[in-house]
């Protein structure tokens, strides 16, 4: 029961200044959390972002022979690894709303953000341009050889994770979206 009256003090974000008591509407508080959780996910996923990218472009072939394109690499060198953070804490604010329960919403968040993961994985073949080489065309579901043999040009990198990018942070927005009209809804 306390832990309930906690996050009821917590939900009206009430705040004792000089005398006066001020109450935040409850848009507002989802607003400044939201905001809150966004700004160390963007700095936290940027730094490690950054570290695994200068290891992986540092290092000797032999020591860490990955390509771009290994599932661990792309994730890891680029800006999805943010997106997929950002859609993480959109829909667990939308499950905590929808559920109103934490460790159910956590696991609801969390299945979500890993069954987009693997439904996006199975997508990107299929975000990645057609190109036609002398050599042959790069074709999309192959998965990761052209039809000479060889792998998926390194230019392609950027477009796809600015491709990938752009349909999860629209996923988050619309999650984002969600969350609000399930407060103002709890709270009309």
């Amino acid at each position: 029961m306390g832990s309930f009256l906690d996050s009821q003090l917590a939900f009206n974000a009430v705040i004792v200044k000089t005398g006066m008591l001020l109450i935040a509407p409850p848009a507002r508080w989802l607003a400044a959390k939201l905001v809150t959780a966004a700004a160390v996910v963007v700095a936290g996923t940027a730094v490690t972002v950054g570290v695994y990218r200068w290891a992986w472009t540092t290092s000797p072939d032999e020591n860490y022979p990955a390509f771009w394109y290994e599932t661990a690499v792309y994730f890891g060198i680029g800006t999805v690894t943010t997106a997929y953070c950002l859609f993480g804490v959109a829909t667990g604010a939308l499950a905590g709303l929808l559920l109103r329960r934490t460790l159910p919403a956590l696991t609801a968040a969390a299945a979500v953000t890993a069954g987009l993961t693997y439904l996006m994985d199975a997508l990107r073949p299929h975000l990645r341009p057609t190109v036609v080489t002398g050599f042959g065309s790069w074709r999309p579901a192959d998965g990761r050889t052209t039809a000479s043999g060889g792998y998926p040009p390194l230019p392609h990198f950027w477009p796809l994770q600015l491709v990938e990018t752009g349909i999860l942070l629209a996923l988050a927005a619309t999650a984002t979206a969600l969350a609000f009209r399930a407060l103002h809804r709890l709270h009309a």
